[in-house]
């Protein structure tokens, strides 16, 4: 089922790219970080794939390379992502999480190439909240990881923070120093460079696709609107992350294009066990009696 939504979510993309009716044009394997702009100079780990993958640049190669490249991510994702929901969920609920992402991928990567660094980093992000409460050493590996693809992996930090609370600030401030060094570190080490818009483009831009962002963001929502429900019916665990969620929102509305609701994806399995409940207190499942 995996490999089948894998491969299906973005063959109407790569096909478009084919046919010229999608604007694939500025796409450039070719290029190297130091030619990039801020933030994808800083975004190391896609770059590298597509370089090793794909080493000519050439683009009808790349765009089959990424399509098999996003199947798997995304063979790795939901499974992961199974197993955080059966922490919290029934099979039939879990199964209708995965089965909701799988929508959105359809609605976030309808105009985009797909491989991205938002794949990387919902897959690691989701593997995280799957081992978040075994060692510290594989949580930090993740981040490391995430913090190599793409800078908003500060978010990993904010909920490992807010799982484990007081007991873990230790932890979480050497997660908070490790993130930072590794951003900071690929900065010096690559050197400044201008943002592609800016903040004051980005809101210009932002005015003038009004009307796609909404209708973009209109279906996501309905999904933000049911956390809001159910925040009553929450443990204190969920409730800081649904601040959590509520700042990274405030986050990307200041700083991004509001129509590229992908970027609004990472909040998607850490926020799913709080749409899916219906109405009861969210609890983690009782582990099922193993049959011998």
């Amino acid at each position: 089922m995996t490999l089948i939504l894998a491969v299906g979510y973005f063959y109407s993309v790569t096909s478009d790219c084919w046919r010229g009716i999608t604007d694939c044009t500025g796409m450039n394997y070719a290029n190297t970080l130091h030619e990039q702009p801020a933030p994808f100079r800083y975004r190391i780990i896609e770059p590298a794939i597509q370089q090793v993958l794909v080493p000519s640049g050439a683009l009808n190669v790349a765009l089959i390379v990424d399509a098999v490249v996003h199947a798997v991510f995304v063979a790795l994702l939901l499974p992961g992502l199974w197993l955080w929901l059966r922490r919290w969920l029934p099979p039939d609920r879990a199964m209708v999480g995965v089965a909701l992402l799988a929508l959105a991928f359809m609605l976030c990567f309808q105009y985009y190439m797909p491989f991205g660094t938002t794949i990387i980093e919902m897959v690691l992000l989701t593997y995280a909240l799957v081992v978040i409460d075994t060692t510290l050493p594989l949580y930090a590996l993740l981040l490391a990881a995430a913090a190599l693809n793409r800078e908003t992996s500060l978010l990993l930090v904010a909920v490992y923070a807010a799982w484990h609370g007081r007991t873990g600030i230790r932890g979480s401030l050497v997660l908070l120093g490790l993130w930072a060094g590794i951003t900071i570190g690929l900065h010096l080490a690559l050197g400044s460079a201008p943002h592609i818009y800016g903040l004051a483009d980005t809101f210009r831009r932002n005015e003038a696709m009004i009307a796609e962002a909404v209708m973009y963001n209109l279906p996501f929502a309905v999904l933000w609107g049911m956390v809001v429900l159910q925040y009553r019916c929450l443990n204190p665990l969920f409730k800081r992350f649904t601040w959590i969620a509520l700042v990274y929102g405030v986050a990307v509305l200041a700083g991004a294009m509001w129509a590229e609701v992908r970027v609004l994806l990472p909040l998607l399995p850490m926020l799913m066990p709080v749409v899916l409940i219906d109405g009861e207190m969210l609890e983690p499942m009782p582990e099922e009696p193993s049959h011998r």
